[in-house]
């Protein structure tokens, strides 16, 4: 859809970051013409082709091989423990 139309759309139809966009456009603020995927088109796309499952097996393997660090990163944000890092393979 044109990112014009975006900024009568609800977020969760076309995401965040396309909604503001199209806000701000609107609003007068230099945002260039665009268009965006709408939140349905993308699942639609991404399950169809098989996408949803590679990105989230690619997710799972960099958590995997980061957590350790992630741990130490947000261990230190959260020294009471309360933000917890996992990586699980999403199915």
């Amino acid at each position: 859809m044109p990112l014009a139309a975006a900024a009568d759309c609800e977020e969760r139809l076309v995401g965040g970051k396309a909604a503001k966009l199209a806000q701000l456009r609107r609003a007068g603020f230099p945002v260039p013409n665009g268009f965006c995927v709408t939140t349905r088109a993308y699942e639609r796309f991404v399950t169809e082709t098989g996408l949803a499952k590679v990105v989230a097996d690619l997710a799972y393997r960099w958590f995997a091989r980061n957590r350790v660090a992630l741990g130490r990163l947000f261990g230190r944000a959260c020294p009471d423990g309360s933000c917890a890092v996992i990586a699980r393979r999403g199915e």
